[in-house]
């Protein structure tokens, strides 16, 4: 947590804590294609979202926000004796001095209420004392009860308050707060919806160094809410949030590279930024780096390698690499042919409604791959898929319907009414594959 002053009393508290803590192919047997999978499929990655999405709380690692508590390793907030004796005499000064209204102390036994290690979590009382420190001027106390403010925590969630408190703080320079302000605009959360103003905030953290704020602002010059719609601008800003090892940015830069825009195309490079990204366990890079191997786009092909990193993708719940591991192991491809496999991993990506893996597990049941043939499940499948205007599903739901009697359409259609994804419309965010 960032301080720009201590009071001396403080700061002797603060090094009496330091020293205690220094003691601790869908082809057949004939060679034809069959409808219900395309094993030719040429998946476009699609950039993720990350601007305007999931703001940005504070990460204090330490009892007073600054230093490492003396607690047992293994423990918990457990002391011995007479470091648990020490530990609560510098909480009774921290407290005393925020009772004489000390700002900073203030701050700090807010922080520890929030925490909760050391003294008993509860998010009112933190409030309680951010508001005393914020009413004083303390930017970090202004931050943290705005983000209380935001969540909900300890006070109810009021995005207008929000709005008011991140912009104190912001006005004072602090770039976690001028991220967030800018997210409140970007959504018109507590404020009106103004690109210009969340890009002007944006722009004052980006310029601070601040990672978030600078894919927010790379993200705002690439797209058409931007203030010019400028790639070469974007990727700049891209690449010094990629520069510190922010996987979202290196993702996007490798994207920019993979497309040519605002760069030169160069899969070479694209590769080099989506491997840093999926190595810190970024999904879309994990997935997009199993294309360039699949592909030989890059990096020399290597099916097992493309079979890796979609796995890694898929365990985390990624629809298009289950759907590219279904498929892996329906064709053999970097792994052995198990159509069992195949039906499990694309029923994991149908299930979250991704049209192409829909359309694929209406094959399966539609040719028995891998599960007891069903027609009322493959119209089902293809039903949903269609849905989506998934052409090969629409052509498959026709064939399929010519040798069903009219009830066992009747119930496809109606398992496909009472479908659920079971992730509410983050499926559907990026683009399906084409037929």
């Amino acid at each position: 947590m960032k301080l720009n002053s201590l009071s001396l009393a403080f700061l002797v508290l603060l090094a009496v804590a330091v020293e205690l803590s220094a003691q601790q192919p869908d082809t057949n047997a004939t060679g034809t294609t069959a409808p219900g999978l395309d094993p030719q499929l040429n998946l476009v990655p699609k950039r993720q979202a990350k601007t305007g999405a999931t703001k940005i709380g504070a990460l204090p690692t330490n009892a007073f926000g600054f230093v490492p508590l003396p607690v047992q390793s293994g423990a918990s907030n457990s002391m011995p004796d007479s470091t648990n004796q020490t530990s609560m005499n510098l909480f009774d000064k921290l407290t005393e001095m925020a009772n004489r209204g000390d700002a900073t102390a203030e701050y700090g036994l807010g922080l520890e209420y929030f925490i909760g290690k050391s003294l008993t979590h509860d998010n009112a009382e933190a409030a309680k004392w951010f508001r005393k420190a914020a009413d004083q001027g303390n930017a970090h106390a202004q931050y943290e009860l705005a983000l209380m403010y935001d969540n909900g925590r300890g006070v109810p969630q009021d995005y207008g308050k929000a709005s008011q408190w991140y912009r104190k703080a912001a006005e004072q320079g602090d770039a976690s707060a001028q991220v967030n302000l800018g997210i409140l605009y970007h959504n018109g959360q507590g404020v009106p919806q103004d690109y210009a103003e969340a890009s002007k905030w944006y722009r004052k953290a980006a310029e601070q160094g601040d990672p978030d704020a600078q894919v927010g602002l790379g993200s705002f010059y690439e797209n058409e809410n931007g203030p010019a719609n400028d790639y070469v601008e974007a990727a700049k800003w891209y690449r010094k949030a990629a520069d510190q090892g922010y996987a979202a940015a290196q993702f996007n830069l490798g994207l920019m590279y993979s497309n040519g825009q605002g760069l030169p195309k160069d899969n070479v490079e694209a590769a080099k930024w989506y491997r840093q990204a999926a190595e810190q366990g970024d999904a879309q890079a994990q997935f997009n780096l199993g294309i360039l191997y699949e592909k030989g786009n890059g990096v020399a092909k290597d099916l097992v390698e493309a079979v890796k990193w979609y796995r890694k993708a898929s365990e985390q719940g990624d629809p298009a690499a289950q759907s590219r591991l279904g498929l892996a192991y329906f064709t053999g491809s970097g792994v052995p042919e198990d159509d069992v496999e195949a039906v499990k991993w694309l029923r994991k990506a149908a299930d979250q409604g991704y049209a192409y893996a829909q359309f694929s597990l209406g094959g399966m049941y539609n040719f028995g791959w891998g599960v007891t043939r069903d027609d009322v499940e493959a119209y089902k499948w293809y039903n949903l898929a269609a849905a989506q205007n998934y052409t090969s599903a629409i052509e498959n739901r026709a064939k399929i319907s010519g040798s069903m009697t009219p009830s066992q359409i009747a119930e496809g259609q109606r398992l496909s009414r009472e479908f659920v994804p079971r992730k509410g419309g983050g499926a559907l965010d990026r683009d399906e594959p084409p037929p």
